[in-house]
């Protein structure tokens, strides 16, 4: 019986990460659930590890319909269990950064500097390289030279190595943390080092780095420019992109607001909101409220607005994102 259950669990599994590669995240999904049941039954657990892994990764930052930041972090979480016992590899500081990661999705840079902290260190007794998350959580925490100088030094390994992943979170994250920090001139200069890269390889990785650029140009006052932008991002298929979430879900509707366009940044902002919510990605909901708040604000619905800036307040406190808190 157990033979007959393993192979059935290995062909499940196989199957689950071949159409995870493929792009096919909700048969992915489907098969890679009913092989981990199977795994649980054998008590295997490098397997477990290896499909829990997996189901964070589609909970986390695959397609937006499919993803949910809580069950990410219960497929972590005992990933982590099973994994924390097991001996000191490149694969277990790999892992330490995934939870790291996960946690800027949660918008808790304060636990986020703790594993990324964990992963360097492993790596370094490892004599191995593994980038993290380290330089964005620091940025969050208010050390914005050490945080970025860091992400740089990721950048370059990234490339280096011709990292597809790396260089897409990284370079997303680069100009976006610049530009959280209102350093506008610095975030347009990596814009021109990250989008000729990341333009390499393939349509998922523009995309995250266009919402943080559109962030950037409403910013910078280039409002044509960034409903330029804006239009290529909103043309992307939300429903397949694999990509990364964070505080550039406000970007939209953000340009409709500064563009005077409020009844659409309206709409966009609100729904984009209740997705988000109910997904419990609590780094784009804190966005979202923030944008959404300084809307009401100049409408002068004032009991609206400060119900939201306090819950975009709040979230920010909870988790030590001096960033944005300020």
């Amino acid at each position: 019986m157990d033979e007959e259950l393993a192979r059935k669990a290995e062909i499940l599994k196989n199957l689950a990460f071949a159409e995870a590669y493929g792009g096919d995240h909700s048969a992915a999904l489907k098969h890679g659930q009913e092989a981990l049941k199977l795994y649980e039954k054998l008590g295997d657990p490098p397997n477990l590890v290896l499909l829990h892994t997996m189901l964070v990764s589609i909970f986390s930052e695959g397609p937006l319909m499919l993803q949910d930041q809580a069950k990410a972090l219960e497929h972590l979480e005992a990933a982590r269990l099973l994994a924390e016992s097991g001996p000191d590899t490149p694969e277990k500081a790999l892992f330490y950064t995934l939870i790291a990661h996960q946690y800027l999705h949660t918008d808790e840079p304060t636990a986020s500097v703790t594993w990324a902290t964990k992963a360097k260190e492993l790596a370094e007794k490892l004599g191995t390289f593994v980038g993290t998350p380290l330089g964005s959580a620091q940025a969050c925490l208010g050390r914005l030279n050490t945080g970025m100088e860091y992400q740089e030094k990721d950048w370059e390994s990234y490339v280096q190595a011709s990292n597809p992943l790396g260089m897409m979170l990284c370079g997303h994250q680069i100009i976006l943390t610049r530009t959280l920090a209102r350093n506008i001139p610095l975030a347009l200069k990596w814009e021109k080092i990250v989008s000729p890269e990341v333009a390499k390889i393939g349509t998922a990785s523009p995309n995250a780095v266009n919402r943080s650029l559109v962030l950037t140009r409403t910013l910078s006052g280039e409002i044509s420019k960034a409903t330029e932008t804006c239009q290529i991002a909103q043309s992307f298929d939300i429903n397949t992109a694999f990509s990364c979430w964070l505080e550039d879900s406000a970007s939209l509707g953000f340009l409709y607001l500064r563009a005077g366009d409020w009844d659409r940044a309206r709409r966009v902002l609100q729904e984009a909101l209740s997705l988000h919510d109910d997904r419990h990605n609590t780094v784009a909901v804190k966005a979202l409220c923030l944008i959404l708040g300084s809307l009401n604000l100049e409408e002068g619905n004032f009991p609206k607005a400060e119900e939201l800036l306090l819950k975009s307040l709040e979230i920010c406190r909870n988790g030590g994102n001096i960033l944005f808190e300020l």
